[in-house]
């Protein structure tokens, strides 16, 4: 089995287990706004990795940069999903509004703009696979996604130093969220 076969598949059942974590968690708790959000944050890594995988398989170029867009649709609104789900954890949505709302705006703006040329364009074939070249609206999306997950992992990182030290499963709990999101950007 070569590097792109594994890395089509490997798309393919990441995003699979993705919907099935987020269905799961949100199944045994539906109406709590912690589960929601993870949810939606769950359907924008699916989506990535699923039209990953489409974006693979794809027989020709227009078809390629077509499943590429598509990534967009859920890689835009990860970064400020992860954000999200960060302040309800750690009880600090109200302290950060704007924040958020800008965060929101932004992800809605890049959404839009990644349907453009001025995104992404034209495509980079490698022996793992291709991807389209990233555009001027690109590279300030990447600012934005940086700024969004830096801004959740501080967070994280304040509420696991205010949190008091005798409850355990809190202090369990952030450990685990901090490295699972360090681990997967």
């Amino acid at each position: 089995m070569n590097l792109l076969t594994i890395n089509i598949y490997s798309s393919l059942l990441s995003g699979l287990f993705m919907l099935g974590i987020g269905l799961f968690v949100f199944i045994r708790k539906p109406k709590q706004k912690l589960n929601f959000i993870f949810l939606f944050f769950c359907i924008s890594v699916a989506t990535w990795l699923l039209c990953s995988f489409m974006m693979y398989k794809s027989r020709n170029d227009t078809e390629a940069i077509f499943w590429d867009r598509m990534v967009y649709v859920g890689v835009v609104f990860i970064p400020i999903l992860m954000y999200h789900f960060g302040l309800i954890f750690t009880n600090s949505e109200l302290k950060n509004k704007k924040k958020l709302y800008w965060g929101y705006f932004f992800s809605f703006l890049f959404f839009i703009l990644s349907r453009t040329n001025y995104f992404v364009d034209d495509l980079y074939k490698y022996n793992w696979g291709l991807h389209t070249q990233a555009k001027f609206f690109h590279h300030l999306f990447l600012v934005f996604f940086f700024v969004y997950v830096f801004l959740f992992l501080y967070e994280i990182y304040k509420f696991f130093k205010i949190t008091d030290k005798k409850k355990i499963i809190e202090i369990k709990q952030v450990k685990y969220l901090f490295i699972s999101f360090i681990i997967m950007n």
